[in-house]
């Protein structure tokens, strides 16, 4: 997966801009780009950064049935609306 690798990036950055130290006023990142984790991987799997977010909320919450219906093509992310709302 591609998340842990977009994630470690923005952790980097987080870990450079405020130093090694936890509330460190010191900073460093005037060329850091930005990494938005959830907007990388929609944008490597062509979908929006929406469509992550309701994958995630469904991987945690659905009973492992409606997982394999959405693997298998059965059903959709869009229509499993009850797992995504926050």
């Amino acid at each position: 997966m591609l998340e842990p690798l977009y994630a470690a990036r923005a952790k980097e950055n987080q870990r450079i801009r405020k130093g090694d130290q936890p509330g460190a006023t010191i900073q460093k990142s005037g060329k850091l780009k930005s990494v938005k984790t959830d907007k990388q991987l929609a944008a490597k799997a062509g979908v929006s950064h929406d469509t992550i977010h309701k994958v995630k909320a469904i991987k945690a919450k659905a009973a492992p049935e409606i997982i394999e219906r959405i693997s298998q093509g059965e059903a959709t992310v869009a229509g499993q609306r009850q797992f995504s709302r926050c």
